[in-house]
């Protein structure tokens, strides 16, 4: 059994909004899914989402049940089933985010119809406007991954609405640090700093809050990181293999934990924090590297 260690500041200032700045990230995209007649935007997440999801599902279920006793998670043959209704662990993400394309989709090709196609920005407002009322209800609803879809819908429309201010963004130097520096340092001190709440509404809020001030210092920072070329270059390919970093990433970062945990007992985070997550990063860039173009690619991933 492999020791899971506390979260600190440095764990709290990534896990409370990273998975909202994928689903953001991912809705940056989601315009471009509207030029598509309904049949072909469904087939089209069916092959880039639904395929590798069950794939790499399966694959992960096959590891776990043969590599059982050095997991601390459990899954069994029954999960090759259940994963139809019910994700497997992280793979929620593809799964959930296949749905808030489809919904996405849906209310804005409704919208559209009812409003005209002139009134683009009024669409989005209310897709952000309903993504946030979603946000709030979806607290009381214990249904299948309608909670999750529910919860992340308000980042997704966000990203969506965000796409043509991002797209070209034109800021100075300057500017770019000096607005960077008043969310990062209030996203610190909520990150750092527990707030006791007894109201489920204010601690639900707090917690969008303390996420979208994560978001826009990321996003911010990431302009910054982007104006150094070499820099820029290898966040764009991390950009273009991003599903397949996600997908393949656990497999060597919990094998190397298995591997030095087993072999020489070390306990110290920061081993693991650091080699795990370039050792996450690096196998699937390289994989990426001799698998993209070929047809098996294409063929998995839809692309």
């Amino acid at each position: 059994m492999i020791p899971n260690y506390q979260l600190g500041i440095k764990y709290a200032l990534i896990w409370n909004f990273h998975m909202p700045f994928l689903f953001f990230v991912s809705g940056l995209f989601a315009s471009r899914l509207l030029k598509r007649t309904f049949k072909d935007a469904v087939i089209r997440k069916v092959r880039q989402l639904i395929v590798p999801y069950l794939l790499f599902s399966a694959l992960e279920i096959t590891v776990n049940i043969l590599l059982g006793g050095l997991t601390n998670t459990k899954l069994q043959p029954i999960n090759y089933l259940t994963m139809l209704v019910q994700p497997v662990q992280e793979m929620w993400f593809i799964y959930v985010l296949f749905f808030l394309f489809m919904l996405y989709y849906a209310i804005h090709k409704l919208l559209d119809k009812h409003l005209g196609s002139s009134t683009k920005f009024s669409v989005e407002l209310i897709l952000v406007v309903l993504g946030f009322i979603l946000f709030f209800i979806g607290k009381d609803v214990q249904i299948w991954v309608i909670p999750q879809i529910m919860n992340y819908f308000v980042f997704f429309t966000l990203g969506a609405a965000s796409f043509n201010l991002l797209r070209n963004p034109s800021i100075k130097l300057w500017v770019n640090i000096v607005v960077l520096i008043p969310p990062l340092v209030v996203y610190v001190f909520l990150c750092k700093f527990n707030i006791f709440i007894a109201d489920a509404n204010l601690l639900l809020a707090f917690g969008l809050i303390r996420t979208l001030f994560g978001i826009v210092t990321f996003i911010l920072l990431s302009l910054l990181l982007i104006r150094v070329s070499l820099l820029s270059k290898f966040l764009q390919y991390c950009g273009v293999a991003s599903i397949l970093i996600y997908l393949l990433q656990t497999y060597p970062m919990q094998g190397f934990r298995i591997i030095i945990f087993n072999v020489t007992h070390i306990l110290n985070p920061l081993v693991y924090e650091i080699f795990g997550s370039l050792l996450g990063v690096a196998v699937p860039l390289i994989i990426y590297y001799f698998f993209n173009g070929t047809k098996a690619y294409s063929l998995i991933f839809g692309r």
